[in-house]
């Protein structure tokens, strides 16, 4: 982790906030939340903020400004959510031909017409039954993708760096619960959102009685 990330000295409190956030994650978060469990620390990320300040609650929308009130001309350049978590999202991809990336999106339904639009835009959607997910792999890395994808796709509610075997590209990509499962068991890493949407925390994970 960078300066950028700060270790939550609540972990209990992060940890309820996780898991509430996972359980809205549809099936993916619900699988995540049970049969997943926070090792070590939980980072948030929270550029130019001084490790002696105390971060506002998970929930609410001040974080951005608390940024802002640091330098004269607000965020310095690359140090704002989205980017650091494409940069994030690009290195995880980059350790392996298998790695995946898969964000979770609680609102959006199969029978969405706009959908259309994002698949348009190169974003690769994923279907389970009537959910809506967004994958990501390691050829997208450098190729504007990732960023087009936290962009177009939902605020991020959870997103789990994991690993896939599939030679499927063509979106819209039929998963199945056993699928989103497989994703689960082999995630190494998740992101959720926090501060209203502002920015988010990151964490590690094991499976239980691994």
């Amino acid at each position: 982790m960078t300066d950028d990330y700060i270790a939550l000295v609540n972990g209990d409190d992060a940890r309820r906030y996780i898991k509430s956030v996972s359980a809205e994650g549809n099936t993916l978060g619900l699988l995540a939340t049970q049969s997943l469990e926070v090792v070590g620390d939980v980072y948030a990320f929270a550029p130019l903020k001084s490790k002696n300040e105390t971060l506002p609650p998970l929930m609410e929308r001040d974080l951005r400004q608390s940024f802002s009130s640091r330098t004269e001309s607000g965020l310095r350049e690359g140090a704002n959510p989205q980017a650091a978590l494409a940069s994030e999202i690009g290195r995880h991809l980059s350790s392996g031909p298998s790695k995946i990336v898969i964000l979770a999106d609680p609102i959006a339904q199969t029978a969405d017409k706009w959908l259309e639009s994002l698949v348009a835009h190169g974003i690769r959607v994923a279907v389970c039954a009537s959910e809506v997910y967004y994958l990501l792999f390691p050829e997208d890395v450098g190729r504007g993708r990732i960023l087009d994808t936290l962009s177009w796709g939902p605020e991020t509610e959870i997103c789990l760096f994991s690993e896939f075997a599939t030679s499927d590209r063509t979106t819209p990509i039929n998963l199945s619960p056993e699928d989103l499962g497989a994703i689960v068991e082999r995630t190494e890493s998740i992101v959720v959102g926090a501060f209203d949407g502002e920015s988010f925390l990151c964490f590690r994970v094991a499976g239980r009685g691994r």
